[in-house]
């Protein structure tokens, strides 16, 4: 599984972004069914100036796009 978050300022730059590659990815059906049963929760924090950020996160797995959401973030 893959997660990207990118923290963009209003001029469209990039002013913060995390990353994570791999970790939790199983091709054995049992144990993917098995981690599925409970919520996943991932934690992370990244260093930005103070300011409005349009942060938008990512998560893919196998080359394919799983989950996005776009959120503002404010001081």
């Amino acid at each position: 599984m893959n997660v990207l978050g990118i923290a963009y300022r209003p001029d469209g730059s990039v002013g913060s972004e995390v990353q994570r590659y791999g970790g939790i990815w199983s091709s054995r059906k049992d144990e993917w069914k098995e981690f599925t049963k409970t919520p996943y929760v991932y934690e992370n924090q990244f260093d930005a100036t103070p300011g409005t950020y349009k942060l938008t996160v990512v998560v893919s797995a196998g080359g394919r796009r799983i989950w996005k959401v776009r959120k503002t973030l404010a001081d």
